[in-house]
């Protein structure tokens, strides 16, 4: 006779987006609570992170960091651009988007990224690398870290190695954040205007 088992089934595992944040939350927080959250995320996996991501700043930087991004000279900063297609030594590569007064998309200020320690804890982060292109990114030493916060939406970091008054100094820079992918991957504008 045959017996059935009381025993559950295999259970699902945990998503690697918990805990779930939204985009309210982390817009809202302070810098100590996003330092908290960031600290707890996971990395994207690389797959995940392809398309074009819309921007967002936390209130408390927000007025600040569009004025330092406008300062520029690329225009209105829209979001960034993720492809996990192999460049060079790195998993993938992407760019910044930037409104232009005439509502026309600019795509430059390239990074190469990978998914490997952060600088700031140790964990996983996906790592934007700037040095990788001849840019304004590289002069500076700018890196960026995205993790996890949600389904589509992502916690990021910004840091430089050179002092750039009204962004980031001392090393410290601050946090944006990514939600998307709201399109698929477009190239840059220029494919080898920042190639070495």
């Amino acid at each position: 006779m045959a017996t059935t088992s009381s025993e559950p089934g295999p259970q699902p595992s945990v998503s690697r987006h918990e805990p779930q944040y939204d985009l309210d939350t982390l817009i809202n927080a302070s810098p100590d609570e996003l330092k908290q959250i960031f600290a707890q995320l996971p990395a994207p996996s690389a797959k995940e992170m392809d398309g074009e991501y819309a921007s967002e700043i936390p209130a408390y930087a927000n007025v600040k960091d569009r004025t330092a991004l406008a300062a520029l000279g690329f225009g209105d900063w829209l979001g960034k651009s993720y492809t996990p297609t192999v460049y060079k030594h790195h998993q993938g590569h992407g760019l910044n988007q930037w409104k232009q007064p005439d509502g026309s998309v600019r795509r430059v200020l390239r990074f190469a990224w990978d998914i490997e320690p952060s600088a700031r804890d140790g964990r996983s982060s996906l790592v934007m690398k700037y040095a990788a292109f001849d840019n304004w990114g590289r002069t500076i030493t700018l890196i960026d870290e995205v993790r996890a916060a949600a389904k589509g939406l992502y916690l990021c970091t910004f840091a430089t190695a050179v002092d750039v008054p009204g962004f980031s100094v001392n090393g410290e820079g601050g946090f944006f954040i990514l939600h998307g992918p709201q399109k698929p991957f477009v190239g840059p504008d220029d494919i080898v205007a920042e190639v070495d």
